[in-house]
């Protein structure tokens, strides 16, 4: 495998120091992101880092210290950015700054388009690039502070590469005549809805809740009409949404009868 030289990277946790990163950054055609966030204890993610590799710079961004807002300039300019896997990064920052780039490329979307079948960014980095970068513990609490120096190092490492790796995978797009439709399958991806469903309705989401409501209302209430008139309103919805439901609306006419 290559050997490749210790990844440099800075630490930036001031508004300050953002700000100036940005300025950089947004000098730049392309940058290349990366976020980790922590969501073991919450309904929505928290976002905990974010890696952005541009120039001759890597920054990794401590948004628990500094406002990540602040990177919107970069994030509203013309330059690309470059992600790899970028759904769960799309959705992070819809949720925590309440905005995405305005033009991205995925590189495990447009990997698909040469023949790979949703790869990882290690996998494609041993393949394109005979590169082993350090595993990552799935248990990371991305939130605790101070980060080791592998836990930084692991972070910062999920761009470093990706400047050359999608190097790699756009030319050979090119070349097959397909950049246009991972471009165009990119930008279904970035304007799509994301983020997690309402809190609301995250209980319509377990195997037959639909039907369970269904027959749990019916032991509250002597008729659907009944529940329907209800002046509760979280009845009245739950009775909305059973309806949609063909396997519940067979549970309320055979518990009616």
């Amino acid at each position: 495998m290559t050997q490749r030289p210790e990844i440099s990277f800075e630490w930036i946790d001031t508004n300050s120091a953002l700000m100036e990163f940005v300025s950089y950054a947004s000098q730049q055609d392309v940058y290349y992101m990366d976020t980790e966030f922590h969501r073991e204890k919450t309904y929505f993610p928290q976002l905990a880092l974010i890696q952005i590799a541009t120039g001759n710079r890597l920054g990794v961004i401590d948004p628990v210290s500094c406002d990540a807002t602040l990177m919107r300039p970069l994030m509203d300019g013309p330059s690309l950015c470059v992600l790899h896997a970028a759904q769960q990064d799309l959705d992070v920052l819809t949720q925590s700054v309440g905005f995405v780039p305005s033009r991205i490329l995925d590189t495990q979307l447009c990997a698909s388009f040469l023949g790979y079948t949703q790869p990882s960014l290690a996998s494609l980095l041993q393949s394109l690039l005979k590169i082993v970068v350090p595993k990552g513990d799935r248990l990371t609490d991305w939130l605790r502070r101070p980060l080791t120096s592998d836990q930084l190092r692991y972070a910062a490492s999920d761009v470093a590469y990706l400047a050359e790796l999608s190097s790699i995978i756009f030319s050979d797009l090119e070349k097959r005549g397909r950049m246009e439709w991972a471009a165009e399958a990119c930008e279904e991806l970035r304007t799509r809805p994301t983020g997690p469903n309402s809190p609301d309705e995250a209980w319509l989401r377990v195997k037959d809740v639909r039907a369970f409501m269904a027959k749990l209302y019916l032991t509250r209430f002597n008729s659907v009409s009944q529940i329907q008139s209800t002046g509760n309103s979280t009845c009245r919805r739950a009775m909305e949404t059973i309806w949609r439901s063909p396997c519940a609306q067979q549970s309320l006419l055979s518990q009616l009868g």
